[in-house]
């Protein structure tokens, strides 16, 4: 399921509530978003959950148990892609411990919901 562990957890969060990890490589990380079709639609969703990284198949299996949300969903790929890239461009950390954003507009929360009642995880 969880691919691996991303990094220690910092005093960080991101403006909708996310940690923010700092990898092995001293990168500093909440979500590291993919783009994929699901249900029709195109969405972006954060790849980074509770301190792992996952995979594409367990993101959908998280989806279906509904443990977690896309940030963004789009008609097409390329505008899928682009706002994954406006998204983490727009991202920056603030001395306070969190991270702000410039702009939300076009985005779902995104995130997670409380896993324990979905059943997948025990």
């Amino acid at each position: 399921m969880a691919d691996k562990k991303v990094g220690i957890k910092t005093n960080k969060t991101t403006q909708a509530g996310r940690p923010v990890y700092k990898t092995p490589d001293g990168e500093m990380v909440s979500e590291k978003s993919t783009t994929f079709k699901y249900k029709g639609q195109w969405i972006n969703i954060p790849t980074i959950h509770k301190g792992y990284r996952y995979d594409q198949e367990t993101l959908k299996k998280m989806l279906n148990a509904g443990i977690i949300e896309p940030t963004s969903t789009h008609k097409n790929e390329p505008s899928a892609s682009k706002a994954a890239r406006d998204r983490s461009d727009e991202l920056t950390f603030n001395k306070g411990g969190s991270v702000k954003k410039k702009k939300t507009a076009g985005y779902n929360k995104g995130g997670m919901v409380d896993y324990r009642k979905s059943g997948l995880f025990k």
